[in-house]
């Protein structure tokens, strides 16, 4: 997993304005296991980063934060205060299965593409209904890097923005609009 700052410091916009339950399914394991948040749970978070869909975990009592790809920084994270800060990524946020399976098992799997699909024959773009195409073009994107908040059929503001940046990136017109083009840059 790679660090990345999904928000920027924008109020973020649903579904990511409530609690993530991927953070709620790991304080609710840490404090079935291990009795209550305490400082020795950074090792076990830290060891598990990947598995859990974490990307940063700050610790304010030691002024430092551990973030993934780097380590632990030795600056402090913000104000001192005596509780354990994680963050994930809008990738992650979602995750709700079983804390003890991952650890078992590896994280959530996303089903890849492995056909290239046909080219269907319509543009999709922004508030298209066609919600499995949408998935289709979420779930590509994704495998290619691109945040597109969760996959689930709804071609909003993230979707948008994923489109128009890799559009760009693949040197195609930018305009947002998945037509032929940009379909079989896509998928071909």
């Amino acid at each position: 997993m790679k660090y990345t700052n999904w928000h920027d410091g924008r109020t973020p916009a649903a579904p990511f304005n409530t609690c993530s339950p991927n953070l709620v399914a790991i304080r609710h394991y840490m404090e079935q296991t291990y009795g209550m948040w305490y400082l020795g749970c950074y090792t076990r978070l830290e060891a598990n980063a990947d598995t859990l869909g974490i990307q940063r975990i700050h610790d304010y009592w030691a002024r430092r934060y551990w973030q993934v790809g780097r380590g632990w920084i030795n600056r402090p994270p913000g104000g001192r205060n005596d509780h354990i800060h994680l963050e994930v990524n809008e990738t992650t946020w979602h995750w709700a299965n079983d804390i003890d399976g991952r650890l078992t098992d590896g994280p959530p799997k996303l089903e890849a593409v492995t056909d290239t699909p046909a080219y269907p024959g319509a543009s999709t773009k922004r508030g298209s209904s066609a919600k499995a195409r949408v998935r289709l073009i979420q779930q590509a994107l994704a495998d290619k890097g691109y945040k597109v908040g969760p996959v689930d059929g709804d071609f909003g503001r993230m979707t948008d923005a994923a489109v128009r940046q890799f559009q760009g990136d693949a040197g195609e017109h930018v305009d947002g609009v998945v037509g032929p083009k940009t379909w079989t840059a896509l998928f071909g």
